[in-house]
């Protein structure tokens, strides 16, 4: 584990509930009302953190490393074409940077 980094995905995740109304179960959890909000979580615990694939997959109780890589695409994907989840996305990035 890199030193410093939990705290870190710990802030990702409070923003992420914070923004979208799930909650840390819920995110680590498997229904799909749900997952906008991991696939976000994810993402951004990627862009934020040193942590590997397989690390943040383990986090946030997924499968493997391929549900995170799915997920970061999944977001990617979604910002390009939607402003509006750009922005969510965006203003969890800056949260959890704080």
């Amino acid at each position: 584990m890199i030193p410093g980094a939990l705290s870190t995905i710990n802030n990702i995740a409070a923003a992420v509930t914070a923004r979208t109304g799930a909650t840390i179960a819920d995110i680590a959890g498997r229904e799909r009302r749900h997952s906008d909000a991991r696939h976000i979580a994810c993402y951004v615990a990627r862009k934020m953190t040193r942590y590997s694939l397989a690390q943040i997959a383990r986090f946030f109780q997924q499968r493997d490393h391929t549900a995170v890589m799915y997920a970061i695409q999944k977001v990617r994907l979604r910002s390009r074409a939607e402003p509006d989840f750009a922005a969510l996305v965006d203003a969890i990035e800056r949260e959890a940077a704080t």
